[in-house]
């Protein structure tokens, strides 16, 4: 059992060392591989989805303050500006998260 222990170890430091001068090469490779295009890709596709999150709880924001103005909210004129504003804001939100849905989709990220 020991010279099968001492195999699979031997396996393991090999294993360990080849993938260290795989990493070597690829770091000074002068054009982008696979893996660093792959790394670059999660790191874009988790910032696109960071923001979706963010303006998911913007629209929600926005909603709870058009709800709170309520259907007596064109009165005055500085309740009929916030309320222009605050369906302003909410168009930009929507088509914001429209186009971060669209990236997403596009570039197959669920």
């Amino acid at each position: 059992m020991q010279g099968a222990a001492q195999s699979r170890e031997a396996v393991r430091k090999r294993h360990a060392e080849v993938m260290k001068q795989a990493e070597r090469r690829e770091a000074a490779a002068p054009f982008a591989t696979t893996a660093q295009q792959g790394s670059k890709s999660a790191l874009v596709s988790a910032d696109v989805e960071s923001r979706l999150l963010r303006l998911n709880l913007e629209h929600d924001s926005i909603r709870d303050q058009l709800a709170r103005l309520g259907a007596g909210a064109g009165r005055t004129r500085e309740a009929r500006a916030k309320k222009m504003e605050l369906e302003r804001e909410m168009a930009e939100n929507e088509r914001e998260k429209a186009a971060a849905k669209l990236w997403l989709r596009k570039y197959g990220v669920e």
